[in-house]
């Protein structure tokens, strides 16, 4: 049995939409989805699907599933009362693409080994890791992530243990200055904060940790007045998010053509 094999996904940014194309070798088909930035009739977004279908298709030979997607990620349904994915296919004879938005309908072989056999030819130009890459690249990590806990444990051995006995060292048998010296400097530190703890809060600004978290139980106490608003826009909030993370990455796509 062949190796799997993961490929990149292909990003580009369309004048009315992004497309991302990403081959799925385990179940030998591609996946198209089209990410439509700006609000658009149906029936146009299905012509842009069926355009994008083609000109993927006629590049690389392998059936398509294609999605409509809004600015916020969420699955368009383009045919009723379910249809949210377009199939389309090659026929293998005049090689006429096909379409349907019924699964039962794409008599492809899906479980073809020699189609399967195919994919490093056909996807030449898309960047791919095998099974065996993907470990390896996991096992390096993994190491990273030890070597980086003990040099956390070795830090917090030196401040726990370390550098309590140097200072009982140093106060037993060094010399009497240097004990005197940082028993000094560690008392003006504890003067300092105590000064700026009961005798400059009133004048003091009010810092911005300080203003935050004034903030926050301000919100919090509102929050609890009114729980149903505050869901509302708790999903308000993240609906934004992922519409400004949709439109800065299709930005950046269109800066880079």
């Amino acid at each position: 049995m062949k190796e799997q094999i993961y490929f990149d996904t292909i990003k580009l940014a369309k004048d009315n939409y992004q497309v991302d194309y990403s081959p799925n070798y385990s179940a030998n088909h591609a996946i198209l989805g089209l990410t439509f930035i700006q609000n658009i009739r149906k029936r146009d977004m299905l012509s842009y699907m069926r355009q994008e279908a083609k000109k993927w298709i006629a590049k690389y030979p392998v059936p398509l599933l294609v999605f409509a997607y809004d600015d916020t990620g969420s699955t368009i349904t383009l045919q009723e009362p379910d249809g949210f994915c377009l199939i389309c296919w090659q026929e293998p004879g005049d090689g006429e693409i096909k379409e349907s938005w019924e699964t039962k309908n794409f008599k492809y072989d899906r479980k073809s080994e020699l189609f399967k056999n195919g994919w490093d030819k056909i996807f030449t130009k898309i960047p791919y890791r095998t099974q065996s890459q993907i470990k390896e690249n996991a096992d390096i990590l993994t190491k990273q992530r030890i070597k980086e806990v003990r040099t956390v444990k070795i830090m917090l051995f030196v401040w726990v243990g370390v550098i309590p006995a140097t200072w009982l060292i140093i106060q037993q048998f060094g010399p009497a200055w240097i004990g005197l010296a940082i028993s000094v400097y560690a008392g003006l530190k504890i003067l300092s904060e105590v000064k700026k703890v009961c005798f400059s809060k009133s004048n003091r600004k009010e810092t911005s940790e300080e203003k935050e978290r004034r903030e926050m139980e301000h919100h919090h106490y509102h929050c609890k007045l009114n729980p149903k608003g505050f869901l509302r826009l708790k999903a308000e909030n993240f609906e934004k998010e992922l519409r400004d993370e949709t439109i800065s990455e299709y930005n950046n796509l269109k800066n880079q053509t």
